[in-house]
């Protein structure tokens, strides 16, 4: 099966977050409906509206990563230091 890449849209319509695909999906690009994974129309939110339940059909096509090469851990630069170093300061670890 291809690999889809697809992100959690907000929707108007059923109040549940449902997986859009990336790329064209068929509808008429002035529209403003979005087909998802799960078949239905969807109307978007608003960008500030909250995340609402994912929706159980489209929650169907999630598939864990297999065989990625895990990413390397990130040094600590300069800013990772002082924040950590900050952060120990201000919020000793609680003594025994």
């Amino acid at each position: 099966m291809p690999e889809i890449r697809a992100q959690w849209v907000t929707s108007t319509c059923d109040g549940v977050d449902h997986l859009v695909p990336d790329g064209p999906t068929g509808e008429r690009p002035d529209s403003g409906l979005l087909r998802t994974l799960c078949g239905r129309l969807s109307v978007p939110a608003a960008m500030s509206c909250p995340p609402l339940p994912s929706c159980p059909e489209c929650r169907q096509f999630l598939v864990p990563p297999s065989g990625r090469a895990e990413l390397p851990a990130r040094r600590a630069g300069v800013w990772g230091l002082l924040v950590r170093s900050e952060a120990r300061r201000r919020f000793p670890a609680p003594r025994e």
